[in-house]
């Protein structure tokens, strides 16, 4: 019995690298849209709002999952390394449309 529950837990945790990873992708693709994007301050809000739950999802599952690299289109990204990245350009994106946000302050 115990080989079976390890192994459905090595599949549940399979699943959510799966799942951070498509997370952060999601967030790299948004922040290179919001490059590209004219956002008004009220759709620039409306995005981070957006923005902010894609990366609290991927966050939280990362923090539950321990898991410390996502592989993406066979590229290797470190968490730490990324969030670090993530969270300066979500922090220029709040200087730049005005957002006081108190999970992104400096």
């Amino acid at each position: 019995m115990g080989f079976w529950n390890e192994f459905k837990k090595d599949m549940h945790i399979a699943k959510e690298q799966r799942q951070c990873a498509r997370f952060l992708q999601q967030i790299l693709m948004m922040l290179e849209d919001e490059t590209y994007a004219n956002f008004t301050p009220t759709q620039g809000m409306n995005f981070f709002k957006e923005l902010k739950i894609a990366y609290i999802n991927y966050t939280y599952r990362i923090q539950e999952y321990n898991i410390t690299s996502l592989t993406i289109k066979d590229k290797q990204y470190d968490v730490k390394e990324y969030d670090v990245i993530i969270k300066a350009k979500i922090r220029n994106l709040c200087k730049k449309y005005g957002i006081n946000d108190e999970r992104f302050k400096e």
